[in-house]
C-alpha cells in the first residue's frame, strides 16, 4: 500500500480532532509522591491466560544521556540487565523452572522515571517461588558480580551492537540522517 492512501486514511479519521481551548502545557516529568513504605498490590483478570508478577523498585527520576560518560553509564546498565536475563533464562530451562519466563534490569517505569523492574510469568509455581528466583539471582550478581565466561558469552551480542552502530554511521554518509537512524532502530 502507498503512502499517500494512508495519510488520505489518517487525515479522514483525525481531521474532526481539535486541541483544547488554553491547553495545559505538560510537565517535563510526571511527578509522583516519594515511597514512605513497602507497597504491594494484587490485581485480577478472569479472562487472563498467565498470572504475571511484577516488582518496582528503586524508583528514581529518569537520567537523560548528555554526556559519553552518561552514555557509558547507559551501555553498562544495558550490558549488566543482559548477563542477569541471560541468567534467568537459564533457570527456565531446568526440570522444574521458577517462572517460564523472567525479567529483571533497569529500565522505564514512567515518563520521567526509572525503576528497577522484576518481572515473571508464572507457570505450575507459585509466586513465591518465582519472587525468591528473581530475588536470589539479583542478589548473586549485586553481591558477586558476573564471571568471565559470562561476559564471554554476551559478547556476541556486544559485537553485534557495534557492528550495527558502525554500519548505521557508515550509511550516514550516502543517506540522510534520519534514513540512517530508521535503520539502526529497525534493528
Amino acid at each position: 500500500m502507498e503512502v499517500g492512501f494512508f495519510r488520505f486514511k489518517v487525515k479522514a479519521h483525525f481531521s474532526g480532532f481539535k486541541n483544547p481551548a488554553n491547553q495545559k502545557p505538560r510537565p517535563a516529568i510526571t511527578p509522583i509522591a516519594t515511597r514512605t513504605k513497602p507497597d504491594a498490590m494484587v490485581v485480577t483478570d478472569d479472562e487472563a491466560t498467565n498470572s504475571i508478577l511484577e516488582v518496582f523498585n528503586y524508583i528514581t527520576p529518569a537520567k537523560k544521556i548528555k554526556t559519553w560518560a552518561d552514555y557509558r553509564e547507559s551501555i553498562k546498565k544495558e550490558l549488566i540487565n543482559s548477563l542477569i536475563n541471560e541468567r534467568l533464562q537459564e533457570l527456565t530451562q531446568k526440570e522444574n523452572p521458577p517462572f517460564v519466563y523472567g525479567y529483571t534490569g533497569t529500565d522505564q517505569f514512567i515518563r520521567g522515571y526509572d525503576a528497577f523492574i522484576s518481572f515473571a510469568v508464572l507457570g505450575d509455581n507459585t509466586t513465591k517461588e518465582a519472587i525468591n528466583a528473581l530475588l536470589a539471582e539479583t542478589e548473586r550478581a549485586r553481591k558477586f558480580g558476573f564471571l568471565p565466561t559470562e561476559f564471554d558469552s554476551s559478547e556476541g551480542k556486544r559485537k553485534g551492537i557495534t557492528l550495527i552502530g558502525q554500519r548505521s554511521y557508515l550509511r550516514s554518509e550516502k543517506c540522510s540522517q534520519s534514513a540512517s537512524t530508521v535503520v539502526f532502530i529497525s534493528r
